[in-house]
C-alpha cells in the first residue's frame, strides 16, 4: 500500500477520500516549510508526496530518484474541483498498485492526462498514462 504524505495546500478532503479508500496518508504539521524540508520529512517516513506545488516537478532540483515518489497536481486554472482532484488522485494510485512502485517516480497529473517521470529506467522522459 502507498503512504502518503499531503503537503498543506491539498485539501482535508481529499485526504479524507483517500483514508476511505484504504490509503496511509498523513498531513504535513508544520506550514510553511520550505520544499527540501518537505522531501526530507517525506523521505524520512518512506513516504510519497502529494502537492500541487509545480516546483516539486525540477527534477534537476528533486531528483525522483532520491525519494519515495513525488506526485504534483497541476491546475490550468482554478476550475479544477476538490472531488476532480479525489478523482484523479484514486485513477493514479489504483494504477499504480497494479503495475509498479512508487519509489523514484514523479507524476504529474492533469485533468486529461497523467505523466509519469521514471529516471530508473533507461527511458528517463514523461510517458502519459
Amino acid at each position: 500500500m502507498v503512504s502518503i504524505l499531503l503537503d498543506e495546500n491539498i485539501p482535508k478532503t481529499v485526504q479524507q477520500s483517500l483514508q476511505s479508500a484504504g490509503y496511509d496518508t498523513v498531513r504535513l504539521k508544520n506550514k510553511g516549510i520550505s520544499d527540501s524540508e518537505v522531501l526530507a520529512d517525506a523521505k524520512s517516513q518512506n513516504r510519497t508526496v502529494l502537492t500541487f506545488d509545480r516546483d516539486f516537478a525540477n527534477t534537476v532540483r528533486y531528483p525522483p530518484q532520491d525519494y519515495s515518489g513525488i506526485i504534483v497536481m497541476r491546475r490550468k486554472s482554478c476550475t479544477m474541483t476538490t472531488s476532480d482532484v479525489e478523482i484523479l488522485i484514486k485513477r493514479l494510485l489504483e494504477h499504480l498498485m497494479a503495475t509498479r512502485s512508487m519509489i523514484g517516480q514523479l507524476f504529474v497529473v492533469e485533468r486529461a492526462k497523467i505523466r509519469q517521470y521514471s529516471p530508473l529506467t533507461s527511458d528517463s522522459s514523461l510517458d502519459t498514462i
